[in-house]
């Protein structure tokens, strides 16, 4: 949990237990949240009040950590958090 400490404050605790999960389905899941809070924008109750810069900072973090997943469809949404 210690790579999590800087995005907690961002995606809260249990968003980044899915992210560093062992199975890979729940990882994917965990993705698919992020995607779903940030197009969501002011409206979430996750990231709405986050400062722009710091939810950048943070989506980039969640991609760094998950785009060298060794299980493709893991990486391939990590991948989709960039478009």
């Amino acid at each position: 949990m210690k790579l999590a400490e800087p995005l907690i404050p961002v995606f809260g605790y249990e968003l980044m237990k899915k992210i560093l999960a062992s199975d890979w389905h729940i990882r994917e899941e965990g993705l698919k949240e992020v995607s779903k809070e940030i197009s969501l924008g002011l409206r979430s109750n996750l990231v709405g009040e986050v400062r722009q810069p710091n939810l950048f900072t943070a989506c980039f973090g969640v991609i760094a950590y998950t785009c060298g997943d060794k299980i493709g469809q893991v990486s391939g949404t990590a991948m989709d958090l960039i478009v």
